[in-house]
């Protein structure tokens, strides 16, 4: 990481952070639908009598749950990559598919960022929930904002990535192993 270009380093940094708050965020809702769904099954298991709602706030935020740690699990080299043949090629060459295919994903996370991020706040303007049991509103809106941040937040990972890559594609960065990367970066 000492031979990464200053901009990179800047953006890497603002990277890690969002990431970080991302997973800080993820793993808070997830102790919240945890921990109400255990008082829910101990409430129902020893009273006979549920906790109202938890299934459907549980429903529905688990998209936040999810997105939010995207960007996290990218940085930490935790998604599937397939490498089909690339073993096969000089690091350079594949440095130059690995570049190709972090660009298809920004491409393809990037128009998902965007749809998602125009049906959040038009559920934002409508200030969306549904009904639950019993009439209980369960507010939808937060978990679709949750879903096109964490979207926009995985784009920085591969901006992040892309720019690492074609520094090391240009010879301003050494090239590095996947490992090596993966350590340096958190």
């Amino acid at each position: 990481m000492e031979n990464t270009p200053s901009g990179i380093r800047i953006v890497d940094g603002l990277a890690l952070a969002l990431s970080r708050v991302g997973l800080v965020v993820s793993l808070a809702v997830l102790v919240v639908m945890l921990a109400g769904t255990v008082y829910d099954v101990v409430s129902r298991f020893l009273f006979d009598k549920p906790i109202v709602g938890v299934i459907e706030f549980s429903g529905s935020y688990l998209p936040a749950f999810t997105f939010l740690g995207l960007a996290m699990t990218q940085r930490l080299k935790g998604h599937v990559n397939v490498t089909f043949g690339l073993q096969l090629l000089s690091p350079r060459r594949r440095k130059v598919f690995e570049f190709l295919g972090l660009l298809l994903s920004l491409l393809f996370v990037a128009t998902m960022g965007w749809q998602s991020s125009s049906g959040a706040l038009h559920s934002f303007g409508l200030r969306e929930y549904h009904w639950g049991v019993v009439g209980i509103t369960i507010l939808i809106w937060p978990a679709k904002v949750a879903v096109a941040v964490g979207l926009w937040m995985l784009c920085l990972e591969y901006v992040v990535e892309l720019l690492r890559a074609l520094a090391q594609l240009t010879g301003r960065m050494q090239l590095e192993t996947k490992m090596a990367e993966a350590k340096s970066h958190v």
